[in-house]
């Protein structure tokens, strides 16, 4: 299933998946890595930049909207990204936080 993910959602999805895994498992999130990570062609193309001083990271939103990158993620894939994000479920975040996460969450549930 090919779902359209911006950077904000790639850069979430990287940081939600556990760090802790049965082998199969730790495969799904390789192959899960290897297709969101953020290259530096990602970068350039939204003009992603690190303020040095304050750690502060920005990038050109519109840039971004218009050209999301196209995942085709398998339904191994997808069920390990719901139920890592189903794991969440019991933290407390920032709102934004909870709205990126369900985002994701709706982009890769079953459509049927």
């Amino acid at each position: 299933m090919k779902v359209n993910l911006h950077l904000k959602e790639r850069f979430y999805l990287l940081n939600i998946l556990p760090q802790e895994n049965a082998l199969v498992d730790f495969q799904l999130k390789k192959r899960i890595i290897d297709k969101v990570v953020v290259t530096d062609e990602d970068k350039n193309g939204v003009g992603f930049n690190v303020n040095e001083q304050t750690g502060e990271v920005t990038w050109d939103a519109k840039k971004d909207f218009e050209n999301p990158k196209e995942v085709d993620f398998s339904e191994d894939e997808r069920k390990y990204i719901r139920q890592s994000i189903e794991k969440l479920s019991d933290g407390v975040h920032p709102d934004e936080y909870w709205l990126i996460v369900q985002t994701l969450y709706d982009k890769v549930k079953d459509k049927g």
